[in-house]
């Protein structure tokens, strides 16, 4: 557990994922600006934008294999806050995942998973290009995210 002061609030972070404004007697106002404060000084999350065109007819190859390796890693990693698999509405051989992690390592940390080149070697002739990754970092996040 770490824990941030500002005046008299803070916030505690459990496990690099839970933010807690911590109330100290104050007002509401002095609540908001404390909020405020930590809402614009911690924003340390991050957010990868995965690309991927399988060969014609063989994005659902792809997501076998992708459930093969990466479903169960994804399910437990608690740097990872929020994670979206899907199909492109507009291509049929297009899968996009968007994912959004507590910090910035762990974007670099997805694809160095001991799972992920055996992801890599069995999707690479499913593929019609190599995948597009893109680190983002969020600017605004609405819901509960952005508390994370």
């Amino acid at each position: 557990m770490t824990r941030t002061e500002f005046g008299k609030c803070g916030i505690e972070c459990h496990n690099g994922r839970t933010l807690i404004v911590i109330e100290y007697g104050q007002s509401a106002q002095q609540l908001r600006t404390c909020a405020a404060y930590f809402g614009e000084t911690t924003m340390t999350t991050k957010a990868l934008y995965i690309r991927l065109k399988a060969q014609p007819g063989k994005r659902e190859e792809v997501r076998r294999v992708w459930e093969k390796y990466a479903r169960s890693y994804i399910a437990s990693n608690g740097a990872q806050i929020a994670y979206f698999y899907g199909f492109d509405d507009h291509d049929p051989d297009v899968i996009v995942a968007y994912q959004v992690y507590s910090a910035e390592l762990a974007t670099d940390d997805f694809v160095k998973q001991p799972w992920y080149s055996n992801f890599a070697t069995e999707t690479e002739a499913l593929l019609a290009e190599p995948s597009e990754f893109c680190s983002i970092t969020p600017q605004w996040i609405k819901g509960d995210v952005a508390s994370t």
